[in-house]
């Protein structure tokens, strides 16, 4: 087991109490979802990406299966994932003049 932070999301409603691992990549896109919330094309990514790799740390990752993998040694089907992410994530916050406005609002 890797490093954890628990975290609570409290509402001012009733609500479903669901204990879930993710890494804190997926926070924002996550309550954007359970408040209901609009999202962008970037948000409904990452909840996807979310299904599959729930936990992306420093090095590693963690699949939906609970199996952890190297960055360095991904299976091909997380590699493309991954990749995409490092790509999504290049564009939002360092190519800010060609950024895919599209994706991100």
């Amino acid at each position: 087991m890797r490093d954890q932070t628990p975290y609570i999301i409290w509402t001012n409603y009733e609500s479903e109490s669901v204990q879930e691992n993710m890494s804190a990549n997926y926070l924002g896109a996550y309550i954007l979802e359970k408040a209901g919330l609009s999202m962008s094309k970037y948000d409904k990514f990452l909840l996807q990406l979310k299904k599959e790799i729930p936990i992306i740390g420093m090095g590693a990752i963690e699949d939906n299966n609970g199996k952890w993998f190297d960055m360095n040694s991904l299976p091909q089907k997380y590699a493309e994932l991954i990749n995409n992410y490092k790509i999504l994530q290049y564009n939002k916050i360092k190519d800010r003049k060609n950024i895919c406005k599209g994706i991100f609002s």
